[in-house]
């Protein structure tokens, strides 16, 4: 299923799409790509454009909420609203009057730029466990 907005797609991530994630993202390689979709309730998906993957994210589906495992975007291809669109895709799920009504996901305390991206999308920080911080969206639910 295609999605095209402004002429990026967001599609699921097919094997052939690994390698070119797995090089822009600076904290998750092939491996831990694939370790974390052996999962069956875990989704990846990929926003493209010329049929080159320009972002991907991972997540994991719960009986009542969504748990963000990454969202990278390729560095040439940041502050265009890729990953906000990703996000959107992922609030999409996400309802009071769905089973699923909230989206959680933690970052290290040293990765501010992805802190302040969650807070212009919503999310609000909520806990400190083990030098995470913890975020949820949305915000009013914690």
């Amino acid at each position: 299923m295609h999605t095209q907005i402004d002429k990026h797609a967001i599609r699921w991530m097919i094997a052939k799409d690994l390698p070119r994630c797995a090089v822009f993202d600076r904290l998750w390689g092939e491996r831990e790509i694939k370790d974390a979709l052996r999962d069956k309730c875990t989704i990846a998906m990929i926003v493209e454009r010329g049929e080159l993957p320009r972002g991907y994210m991972i997540y994991k589906l719960y009986s009542t909420s969504i748990f963000l495992y990454q969202l990278a975007v390729d560095p040439d291809w940041r502050r265009q609203g890729l990953g906000s669109r990703l996000l959107g895709r992922l609030k999409e799920k996400i309802n009071p009057t769905s089973r699923r009504k909230f989206i959680q996901t933690n970052l290290p305390e040293t990765e501010l730029e992805a802190h302040l991206f969650l807070k212009a999308n919503g999310f609000r920080a909520f806990g400190v466990i083990d030098d995470s911080y913890w975020f949820c969206y949305p915000e009013n639910l914690t």
